[in-house]
């Protein structure tokens, strides 16, 4: 019983922190995303006013095809996320409830390790010094 409290409780806690990222993310415009990348690039390279003016320039060209590759994807992930759903459900229809059982715990286990594999990676990120 305690491991399933402390299961709920590190879930809920990795969702809260996972929104607030997005959270933060959303705020800042796709314009303003840009020129804070050119700036960590000006500091980092030490670029020349020209370089910087022409790494925003080809940005501006890849920014509209990023933009339609983008909307691809997402599409595309929906699509696989419902013909992973309707494979699911077809394969829960030949197991027995034994080994529907041992599936989902495995599947369970599984979401919960990787869980764990990204809150050490975020916590790996947050260690790392600031520039």
């Amino acid at each position: 019983m305690k491991k399933l409290a402390a299961i709920i409780t590190l879930i809920a806690l990795s969702t809260f922190s996972l929104a607030q990222d997005a959270k933060r993310m959303e705020r800042v415009s796709p314009e303003k995303k840009q020129e804070l990348k050119i700036q960590k690039m000006e500091t980092e390279l030490d670029l020349t006013p020209e370089q910087k003016k022409q790494v925003d320039a080809v940005n501006q060209k890849y920014a509209p095809i990023q933009k339609v590759q983008k909307e691809k994807m997402t599409s595309l992930k929906k699509e696989i996320k419902k013909t992973r759903d309707a494979k699911h459900e077809e394969i829960k229809l030949i197991l027995t409830p034994e080994q529907l059982k041992t599936m989902e715990e495995k599947k369970a286990a599984k979401k919960e390790q990787q869980m764990d594999h990204k809150k050490q990676y975020i916590k790996q990120r947050n260690e790392l010094p600031k520039k």
